[in-house]
């Protein structure tokens, strides 16, 4: 048998926060040598938790905002040392977003700060920014209008359905698009925003079932068929288009 002591640390939860008015993702990691909570910062990865075996989960905001500036510091070294040849011009570039092409422009503006903003099927761009840091901009800003839309579509499918759910956990998964827990957890993957609305009110459905159903049987299937009638096309589209092969940012 393996020793914990000898155990990689395990990937818990993607998060984002908002320190000193930026909002910052990060991932949280346990590890089993770990003897007090840390922080790492990687050009590659970004911001990284990583935390002892029995450290509190809730406790993390409060660690990253005690280190905030150290934070916020590190990660614009980590932007000035990326080589400014990976600049995303945005002239041909273009992202998914609800099941279409979303073309990048750069319109340099007052801003402290990058920002994002969507106009029409146009994504603004306030600065120019480095590749690497415009990826991790990017998802954040995916995460801000999944956590407006899927808390929205939770709220009308749940009253269709008939169902109570205790919350919604915007997730960074793998392998899977969503999931839900027997105490009312609904996980969705955040890439679900580069998909068509009808695949993620599917995805919505089906988790938000599994709280009268907890099993695929064929009762599941039957309750899914009622209330979204074009299930296996959904489904279909969901194994031919695989989270990993999605790519945020695709080139003309």
């Amino acid at each position: 048998m393996e020793k914990l002591s000898s155990r990689r640390p395990v990937t818990l939860q993607d998060g984002t926060i908002s320190l000193l008015g930026r909002d910052i993702s990060y991932t949280v990691k346990r590890s089993y040598r770990a003897r007090y909570a840390r922080l790492e910062i990687r050009s590659d990865t970004g911001l990284t938790v990583i935390i002892p075996r029995r450290y509190p989960v809730v406790k993390i905001e409060e660690f990253l905002e005690q280190k905030s500036k150290w934070i916020l510091k590190t990660l614009d070294k980590h932007c000035q040392r990326t080589p400014q040849s990976c600049e995303i011009l945005g002239s041909g570039d273009t992202v998914p977003y609800l099941g279409r092409d979303i073309e990048i422009t750069v319109r340099p503006m007052c801003e402290k700060y990058v920002q994002l903003s969507m106009l029409g099927d146009q994504l603004l761009v306030s600065k120019r920014i480095n590749e690497n840091g415009f990826s991790r901009l990017l998802e954040m800003w995916y995460r801000q209008q999944a956590e407006i839309l899927f808390r929205q579509k939770l709220e009308s499918i749940s009253k269709l359905l008939g169902v109570r759910y205790g919350r919604l956990s915007i997730r960074g998964q793998k392998t899977r698009w969503g999931s839900c827990s027997r105490m009312g957890t609904v996980s969705l993957n955040w890439k679900l925003m580069m998909l068509p609305e009808p695949v993620i009110d599917y995805v919505i459905i089906h988790e938000l079932i599994h709280l009268k159903e907890m099993n695929h049987s064929k009762q599941f299937w039957q309750i899914v068929d009622r209330y979204c009638p074009e299930w296996k096309e959904h489904r279909s589209f969901l194994r031919d288009h695989r989270i990993e092969n999605f790519n945020v940012v695709t080139s003309a």
